[in-house]
């Protein structure tokens, strides 16, 4: 499955509103829970007397600290945090009295106001409400109405009590639209990230895995390897005609993904029977074994086809070989090349 940017917040990682929308019904629907809304305190302030770097740290600190509950109750309810706006988040917690959601709320403002104060931002806090559901758990619609009645109490002078019918309705007609175009771009996505005959990602799909593969190597120094995979008897099967080569091509990319291991990534090249794995967090002699298992286990499936088929595979590591996306193809493809020259169904 390809992860998608669409439904995350690129700046604290968390999941957005977008996700929220697709997702909140199945994170609460079964069992009464609490949920948490959370904005800073004067943010514009912060920006103005501090810089919007400080700003920027105090949206990092609550991100972090919301990330921490979600962990911390990963064991006993299944909590996930939201970003949802600029500094506003949202906290589902199942299973969640109010009264015990009101205690980490304020355990959540103790500890913002202490680590803003770290950092040099003063007289900044959190405003927090607690909003409970009962086990036919509530809608992203109602949640996000809920959210912004709660969290207008401590911004505006005069607060409604509720919305007007009119506001009301016009936000369910526009959470129901942004719905339909998330769908939409969900469908779109995945059209532009698949290959229509192996049923796999395709080479725009690759180079984003390989792309996820480098940024973890930079900032964490977790290796990685690059299999590059060319069959070496796709001609006889068009002889046949080309819906018996494509049917080859499923065939062999289902033969191929069964044989690899859970994390492993693998994805349809730019044509023919090539493909591209990506092994995280493999060096390049575990990566050849990966690969000589592949190998075998493709001649081993294939041998009662109508005609046998066989791969040649190339390997690539990163940082051995190259820390950009450009070299490793390289390399990759030089190394694939010479399995072929050397008489192919192996590994270089």
């Amino acid at each position: 499955m390809i992860t998608t940017e669409i439904t995350r917040d690129p700046f604290t990682g968390l999941p957005n509103l977008f996700e929220l929308l697709e997702s909140a019904p199945l994170l609460t629907y079964g069992s009464p829970g609490t949920v948490i809304a959370a904005d800073i305190d004067h943010l514009n302030n912060i920006n103005e007397n501090y810089g919007r770097q400080s700003g920027d740290r105090c949206i990092k600190i609550l991100a972090d600290l919301l990330r921490a509950i979600v962990v911390s109750c990963s064991d006993s309810v299944p909590a996930t945090a939201f970003r949802t706006g600029g500094d506003e988040f949202i906290l589902i917690l199942p299973n969640f009295d109010k009264n015990s959601a009101e205690n980490l709320a304020n355990d959540l403002r103790k500890q913002f106001r202490s680590l803003a104060i770290k950092q040099g931002v003063l007289g900044t806090g959190l405003h927090t409400v607690t909003i409970p559901y009962n086990e036919k758990g509530i809608s992203a619609h109602q949640l996000i109405k809920a959210v912004r009645l709660g969290l207008a109490d401590g911004n505006t002078l005069n607060p409604p009590a509720r919305l007007p019918k009119w506001a009301d309705q016009l936000i369910d007609n526009m959470i129901d639209r942004v719905c339909e175009t998330l769908n939409l771009l969900h469908y779109t996505r995945f059209l532009a990230l698949h290959d229509e005959i192996s049923g796999l990602p395709n080479h725009r799909a690759a180079e984003m895995f390989i792309a996820d593969a480098l940024q973890n190597y930079h900032l964490n120094k977790k290796p990685f390897s690059l299999l590059f995979i060319d069959g070496d008897n796709l001609k006889q099967y068009n002889n046949l005609g080309y819906q018996q080569g494509n049917q080859m091509i499923r065939n062999l990319a289902t033969v191929i993904s069964n044989s690899l291991r859970h994390n492993d990534l693998i994805a349809r090249w730019l044509s023919g029977d090539e493909f591209i794995v990506v092994l995280p967090n493999t060096e390049c002699s575990h990566a050849f074994q990966v690969g000589e298992r592949l190998r075998a286990a493709v001649e081993k499936a294939t041998s009662d086809w109508i005609f046998p088929v066989t791969i040649s595979i190339g390997v690539a590591n990163c940082p051995e070989n190259g820390t950009t996306i450009e070299t490793l193809l390289a390399k990759a493809e030089s190394a694939v090349t010479f399995a072929k020259r050397a008489g192919k169904n192996q590994v270089s």
